[in-house]
């Protein structure tokens, strides 16, 4: 008996504790706001890709998908110049302010690709986070010639912002599309790989 009496005892000093919280002036106890963003499990990326460069707080759109389109164009011919080569090594571009260094490794009946790097040029377009927000900038064009269900934004960004990555993360997910972050040291430049991991996206 004394046991529960004890219980009831506690609860009700407990319930007295939650009430006098509760009514306390809102003037007391300080505003808090929760920010939600959904972040689903990540899904490697099979989609349509945009990618673009996240650095100094500035968004540069890359030209991804012509760079590729031009590697597959040159690289053959390059490889049949130098085939008695073990390896081959060149630079594309510029195209719309990268270049693109790749190498490529010899094997039975010819070359493969080994890798490439993409290097911004002094005429890379950049814009501040603030303005690529915006509908009328190069980023908002891209976004609005692609659908959102078919296409991952992957951001290649470095340590100076990742705050603006939160940022554009958020954006990215209220129009509807998928943000796939690939962090890169300072110095590092962006690069790809056939061995390489694909994209995760959230």
């Amino acid at each position: 008996v004394r046991e529960d009496q004890e219980i009831e005892r506690l609860r009700s000093k407990l319930d007295k504790t939650l009430q006098q919280l509760g009514t306390q002036e809102d003037t007391n106890r300080p505003e808090v706001i929760l920010e939600h963003l959904p972040t689903p499990m990540a899904r490697t990326v099979f989609h349509k890709e945009l990618h673009v460069m996240l650095r100094q707080g500035q968004i540069i759109v890359i030209p991804w998908d012509r760079l590729v389109e031009t590697l597959k164009q040159q690289a053959p011919l390059a490889a049949q110049r130098q085939a008695s080569r073990g390896k081959l090594e060149d630079t594309l571009g510029p195209l719309a302010g990268f270049l693109m260094k790749y190498k490529m490794v010899a094997i039975p009946g010819g070359f493969e690709l080994d890798r490439f790097e993409l290097e911004p040029t002094s005429s890379v377009v950049s814009e501040p986070i603030e303005e690529a927000l915006a509908d009328t900038s190069r980023l908002g064009y891209e976004l609005a010639s692609r659908n959102p269900r078919e296409t991952v934004v992957t951001v290649w960004v470095y340590p100076d912002s990742f705050d603006h990555y939160r940022t554009l993360k958020a954006r990215l997910f209220s129009e509807g599309f998928l943000c796939a972050a690939r962090p890169l040291p300072d110095g590092v430049r962006i690069g790809a790989s056939p061995h390489g991991s694909r994209s995760a996206a959230q």
